[in-house]
């Protein structure tokens, strides 16, 4: 197994504040909490059998009928009060007086079991304010709920999972689903997109959202017209955003993977220390192997006009002497099969041996790989994280023969036999004889995306203390320290979390290749997985290893 990587260094100018946030703690007390009040203190997550789920709460009522897109049965809040259109962040929040401590674990002690928990907080009792901002009451925090290809009643049981495990103050998430328009795949189009962000704020009145639909990476426009409305989004997939951008929506925009620019920086970097100036040894025998790779950086432009910068990938691999020798971009029909001729044969005329593309997963399917095949040309597919490209459920539905020459990074967690996945021991805990639905191919991606949302958003809450609203989230997850317990290595090679000076969670990635023969952890198991370099080991911006890595060699998992 490759080495530990070093821990990537935390971004940001100002002190981290360690553990809970709103508390200023002395060690000793922080001592006395964890020797006293805290449950469980295993330095490590649990396997399944030390997890023992129970069932907290069972989910019994059906969801909201729908008469309209925004659903029926709306959410009223009396005298809720918005921020203020460019709220300052708070410098101090409400201190908490109980010192006793929910059911926590670990050591230093985090909320859940999960390894990328928040830091656990005290016990709380009290006033909690009531309405602090629109769609927060003294009972309930109002959070839409774009419908997506998820089975609804297992993002209920995620919501009860949260609501029972973090402290809300007397509050519990309330999620509305609503039906986007243009249906769950749609094109880019901003009119929608805003009159969507426009019911969200006011029909269902809501103090945050959670993903948007797939719309080409341009979600961005429904993310911004909230944050216009003064709404928080969390998105669990990277889109068109870049760092600069998170930041100027702050405090209303947060994201799961890091901006854009980074994935870009972090893909040149990997290129530069791996991959340039050898032979593209992993392409097909039609490519040639007698020099050093040359590469292509394809983009692909939604239909709104928006596309994703290819020039940090291009510079980053020409500034360490790499040869980039092509350009392109491509447009947002998936079924103009003649763009991906034309394409891909300007490639193999220019005798490219290795791809990467800055499009959907569905362009690889549709466009650039069936291309590729007809004229027999076989590169290398360099794979990077923009819109599902690391996803099993878009790699099996590639072309095999193609899909078999692709690699590359990912900063998703690693995924691993759902017992081992804290998104599963969620839903068991609420329901022990809740099991996959073996019918369903792509449930458990939403599953996964919605459980890393709601992880997202109740750390802020429960870190903003009382007083809730987009400001104090805010200061609760910049000022937050999470615990990390064995970040980047086994078992779980889950990703090192915070929010330090950014608004993207993951802070690092792993290198990834696609195996048509290796099953994977969807529900129904089917055939096709990623392997994972090292099993998975991970590695922050600056921290890349030097020379060639065994992909498409050894263990898979």
């Amino acid at each position: 197994m490759a080495a530990t990587p070093e821990r990537t260094p935390d971004v940001g100018g100002g002190p981290r504040l360690p553990g809970v946030v709103f508390l200023a703690l002395s060690v000793a007390i922080a001592v006395a909490i964890a020797a006293v009040a805290i449950s469980t203190t295993q330095t490590e997550p649990p396997t399944v059998a030390e997890f023992a789920p129970k069932a907290v709460e069972r989910i019994e009522d059906a969801p909201d009928e729908q008469s309209t897109r925004f659903g029926a049965d709306t959410v009223a809040v009396p005298g809720g009060q918005r921020t203020t259109a460019n709220p300052t962040v708070a410098d101090d929040v409400p201190p908490i007086n109980v010192p006793r401590a929910l059911h926590c674990v670990g050591a230093p002690p985090r909320q859940i079991e999960d390894p990328q928990s928040p830091p656990c907080v005290p016990y709380w009792e009290g006033d909690n304010g009531g309405a602090t901002a629109q769609g927060v009451t003294a009972s309930e925090i109002t959070v839409a709920w774009p419908l997506s290809i998820e089975q609804i009643p297992d993002i209920r049981t995620l919501e009860a999972f949260f609501n029972s495990r973090f402290q809300l103050y007397g509050r519990k998430i309330r999620l509305r689903p609503y039906s986007p328009t243009g249906g769950t795949f749609g094109p880019a189009d901003p009119p929608a997109m805003n009159s969507d962000a426009a019911g969200v704020d006011a029909e269902l009145e809501a103090f945050a959202s959670l993903m948007y639909v797939p719309r080409d990476g341009a979600e961005r426009q429904y993310y911004d017209e909230l944050a216009r409305r003064e709404i928080v989004s969390v998105d669990a997939r990277q889109s068109l955003r870049d760092s600069a951008h998170l930041a100027r929506w702050s405090p209303y925009e947060w994201a799961t993977e890091p901006g854009i620019d980074v994935t870009s920086r972090t893909t040149a970097e990997w290129i530069c220390k791996t991959l340039k100036g050898s032979p593209a040894i992993h392409a097909g025998p039609d490519v040639p192997k007698d020099g050093p790779r040359t590469f292509a950086v394809l983009s692909a432009r939604a239909e709104d006009g928006s596309k994703p910068d290819p020039e940090l990938l291009s510079n980053g691999i020409a500034g360490c002497g790499g040869t980039v020798v092509s350009e392109r971009t491509l447009n947002a029909d998936n079924d103009d099969l003649a763009e991906g001729q034309n394409v891909v044969l300007d490639l193999k005329l220019d005798e490219v041996t290795s791809v990467l593309c800055l499009c959907t997963a569905e362009q690889l399917k549709s466009k650039l790989m069936p291309a590729a095949t007809a004229q027999g040309y076989s590169p290398e597919w360099l794979l990077q994280p923009f819109q599902f490209q690391d996803r099993e459920t878009a790699a099996t539905e590639w072309p095999q023969d193609q899909a078999a020459r692709a690699f590359g990074v990912s900063f998703r967690n690693k995924w691993l036999a759902p017992e081992d996945m804290p998104w599963f021991w969620a839903m068991k805990e609420i329901d022990p004889s809740w099991e996959p639905d073996p019918a369903q191919q792509g449930w458990n991606q939403a599953v996964v995306e919605r459980y890393s949302e709601l992880l997202i958003l109740a750390s802020g809450i429960q870190l903003a203390g009382p007083t809730l609203n987009a400001a104090t989230l805010h200061t609760g997850l910049q000022r937050a320290e999470f615990p990390n317990p064995g970040c980047g290595r086994e078992p779980y090679f889950q990703a090192c979390v915070s929010f330090g000076g950014d608004h993207t969670f993951h802070d690092d990635g792993m290198m990834t290749w696609w195996s048509p023969t290796q099953r994977n952890y969807t529900a129904n198991q089917r055939q096709g997985a990623f392997c994972y370099v090292g099993s998975g080991v991970r590695y922050g911006l600056g921290k890349w290893p030097t020379g060639s890595q065994p992909f498409f060699e050894g263990p898979c998992r």
